[in-house]
């Protein structure tokens, strides 16, 4: 099977306006501010979306796709429209317990500007112009046609495995509240060893996710019988992080879809997807509408301490900087598989440590640093420089070795589920968070990419590396 395209790359225009619409959002927020402090945290909230666009804005092309897409809509929600709330709505009770612990709205202050200069320091290195990593020679680019046989088998394997974990996740926990934290702290014993096992009956139950990708870009070479699967693969995929109250998991399941339409299901006509749209937005509701919950989606997405959150960081930067000297920079290579925690937090105890110190609570719960947080507290101001410079510089360096072969079906799916996740974990958790969960979802479709690849003769494998060759050359004179 092979299903080819031309490289991707969105008209200058759609890039351009996408990017500036957050700073101009901002930019309008000015007009609902009173008093000094609360122009002074729109301001850096309007610096913050403007500081993120330029990258894009200085080079005039790319692509909707690029992960700067991904930190900007981070930044919007997260630093941006939150200072804006706190500026206009201060004397809120929401606002005061969620996003200001208490304090004054000052105290957000410190925290947007520590954002700010990661954020300028991101974009720098988001500017550079590395070298590729050469993925010419890799069996992603050299063996790119799927066998029928072993794809169609695949697709049935990662089913079967995946129906197989939600039930016996099921079995352990029971249904008797939808939603609830599943894999908490336990003290050794035969709890210990539950929380364990449920844990990779999770995993397993994953599985989905991925079974429902590959039938969507595999949907032109089956029957129509496979594609029944699809509503039902998309409902256990949804299922799966809201029964384990995983928020995040559930917009994953939407970017990776919007990216595997555009990329790797034949580029879906204008019709195609706004059904796709309604029927996605539907049928979340209508499994989101289980939990019985109160707080709306507006104050799921403002009022928590999700994303790349201003709020949080401004508690962290109250702390000693420096104060954990590396330890979670480094920790996690050599961290165990998250088994005994709630997932996520395992290979690290910085959540519960910025829960007990930055918020002065009591318990085993916690709050992902955010990377300039995690940076602050290991090394101090001068890190978060550095260090979101770096980070920037890694994200260009993937996406340009990445982008010359986008029009390769197991490229495609790969970039969908690695670079998105990568971009988002870091960022709003830390970085230990992000290679882990990236890893979790990297190493499956690895093995099936391998599994699926058709063989080729040496000289054909030749002749297509230097096709490869040829338009990485045209993307770089572009």
């Amino acid at each position: 099977m092979s299903t080819r395209t031309p490289p991707v790359r969105s008209s200058s225009q759609s890039v351009t306006v996408t990017a500036l619409v957050p700073p101009i959002v901002m930019f309008f927020g000015f007009l609902a501010v009173r008093d000094v402090l609360a122009f002074q945290l729109v301001l850096v909230a309007f610096m913050c979306s403007l500081v993120v666009s330029l990258p894009v804005l200085l080079r005039r092309r790319g692509s909707l796709l690029e992960p700067i897409f991904l930190v900007l809509i981070l930044v919007f929600f997260g630093v941006s429209l939150r200072l804006l709330v706190v500026s206009t709505q201060g004397s809120n009770e929401l606002v005061r317990n969620k996003l200001l612990n208490g304090e004054p709205a000052d105290v957000l202050f410190g925290g947007a500007v520590a954002i700010l200069v990661g954020l300028a320091a991101l974009s720098l290195g988001y500017l550079a112009n590395p070298a590729l990593i050469r993925l010419d020679n890799t069996y992603l680019v050299q063996r790119p046609q799927w066998s029928s046989r072993r794809t169609r088998l695949s697709i049935l394997g990662l089913t079967v495995l995946g129906i197989l974990g939600m039930f016996m996740l099921v079995r352990t926990f029971g249904l008797t509240q939808i939603s609830a934290k599943r894999f908490n702290s336990l003290e050794g014993g035969a709890q210990q060893r539950s929380s364990s096992i449920a844990f990779v009956y999770f995993r397993m139950a994953l599985l989905m996710r991925f079974a429902l990708y590959i039938l969507l870009i595999f949907r032109r070479q089956v029957s129509a019988k496979y594609n029944l699967l699809i509503p039902v693969l998309f409902v256990g995929a949804v299922f799966v992080p809201v029964y384990v109250n995983n928020r995040a998991g559930v917009a994953l399941i939407v970017i990776d879809l919007l990216l595997i339409g555009y990329l790797g299901a034949g580029r879906f006509k204008p019709g195609q997807v706004a059904r796709a749209a309604t029927f996605v937005g539907v049928s979340t509701v209508g499994i989101l509408s289980v939990r019985g919950t109160r707080n709306s989606a507006v104050e799921s997405t403002l009022f928590s301490r999700d994303l790349l959150d201003v709020s949080k960081t401004a508690q962290i930067i109250e702390l000693e900087s420096g104060s954990l000297n590396g330890q979670t920079m480094y920790g996690w290579m050599a961290a165990p598989l998250p088994f005994e925690t709630e997932a996520g937090e395992a290979w690290s105890n910085l959540g519960r440590y910025v829960w007990t110190n930055a918020y002065g609570q009591p318990g085993q719960n916690g709050v992902p640093a955010g990377f300039v947080g995690e940076l602050y507290l290991n090394f101090g101001w001068p890190a978060i420089a550095i260090g979101c410079f770096l980070f920037g510089f890694l994200l260009r360096k993937l996406y340009v070795s990445f982008r010359p072969h986008l029009d390769i079906p197991g490229i495609g799916l790969l970039y969908a589920l690695t670079l998105p996740r990568f971009t988002i974990f870091v960022l709003s958790n830390d970085f230990g968070t992000g290679f882990w969960k990236t890893f979790a979802d990297l190493a499956p479709i690895m093995f099936f990419l391998w599994f699926v690849g058709e063989r080729s003769g040496k000289r054909e494998r030749s002749e297509r590396s230097g096709r490869s060759r040829q338009r990485v050359v045209q993307l770089r004179e572009a």
